[in-house]
């Protein structure tokens, strides 16, 4: 889940941080008050996920194009 979890920070950071004033910024704060809410979701998405599924859905196309 690493994987997912990241790329899917990285899209909602990318997508989100400019509409709250986060490009080219160091509001700290409004960094933090994005980055919470993205945690939590990715904790209980991850364990949700990983109760049905023995690999993430990032991982799995990984996993398959490297072996």
């Amino acid at each position: 889940m690493a994987l997912t979890n990241y790329l899917s920070a990285s899209v909602i950071a990318a997508v989100v941080g400019p509409l709250i004033g986060l490009t080219g910024s160091a509001h700290y704060g409004r960094m933090a008050l994005l980055a919470l809410p993205i945690i939590l979701a990715q904790l209980a998405f991850s364990h949700w996920w990983l109760t049905h599924h023995r690999y993430g859905p990032a991982e799995w196309p990984w996993r398959t194009a490297t072996w």
